[in-house]
């Protein structure tokens, strides 16, 4: 039988060795812990690594809030030599925050907003300049390869449909001016406020700018203008705005939301359009 005392003995050296690589504890500490000489303790820990005795710091912790999650997410990203783009931004908080379905849209929206970008983009900056890491935020657009050219490219293609649209507006005032343009002086309010009103109504119809949905402005418009074309005598149509029709959409029952887009009609009902001469790569 194994003599007592020195079971006694092996069990304390064990544990002497369990606290320092374990819990971290200094020699001093394990002095006064389990009482045995400093000299062995020395012997016994030779060679091993002492776990550090601090707390995890909270940068080493699991992030618990959407926010720090989505913090540890792009930042992970953002260091990497090709950096982070929006899209990468947004599914990170995406997953993060999670979404909820919109019943008058009948899609699901993300549960951030812009405010919440901003503070995520700024908490990842200030992590790598404590940690001295370089960070680089991409906007989806630009090529990395040729950023500068990338960017000119289409600073370039907006003053060229910038031209284009002011050169068509002119030609539509010379055919369609409220006063004949070879009579007024200029300073016509009518003519100045037609001119701005059809810029206006060019932008909402190709760039999609306005809150009306481009359907929906296109009949409202093509009813009026239907109006005025008629004998004066017919009674004015009967437009009813568009929030006094606000559809509503129950949530679907399946958890693919994908699978339930693309089996509704308002995605089959989508205009096919001409393939451009290039791939899009998505």
């Amino acid at each position: 039988m194994a003599n007592i005392g020195t079971t006694y003995e092996i069990d304390l050296e064990n544990e002497v060795v369990r606290l320092y690589e374990v819990e971290g504890l200094s020699i001093d500490k394990l002095k006064v812990s389990t009482g045995m000489r400093e000299r062995r303790i020395r012997e016994l820990v030779k060679g091993r690594v002492r776990a550090s005795s601090k707390a995890p710091s909270k940068a080493t912790r699991k992030p618990s809030t959407p926010f720090a999650k989505s913090v540890e997410a792009v930042y992970a990203l953002a260091i990497r030599p090709q950096g982070v783009r929006d899209y990468e931004v947004r599914n990170a908080l995406h997953a993060a925050y999670g979404s909820t379905w919109n019943t008058r849209k009948g899609d699901y929206e993300s549960n951030y907003d812009k405010d919440k970008i901003y503070r995520v983009k700024k908490r990842v900056r200030e992590i790598a300049e404590e940690r001295g890491e370089q960070t680089l935020f991409v906007m989806d657009w630009v090529n990395l390869q040729a950023a500068t050219e990338s960017r000119e490219f289409l600073e370039a293609l907006a003053t060229n449909i910038t031209d284009l649209l002011y050169e068509g507006v002119n030609d539509y005032m010379i055919a369609h001016a409220a006063t004949p343009v070879a009579v007024h002086d200029g300073d016509d309010v009518a003519n100045s406020k037609q001119y701005r009103a059809a810029f206006d109504h060019v932008a909402k119809l190709v760039i999609k700018s306005g809150k009306e949905p481009v359907e929906m402005l296109l009949k409202r418009t093509k009813e009026h203008t239907d109006h005025i074309d008629g004998t004066s005598d017919m009674p004015a149509p009967t437009i009813v705005e568009f929030r006094d029709q606000e559809p509503y959409y129950p949530e679907p029952i399946r958890h693919d939301s994908w699978l339930d887009a693309i089996s509704s009609d308002l995605v089959l009902s989508i205009p096919v359009k001409p393939a451009p001469a290039w791939t899009v790569p998505y």
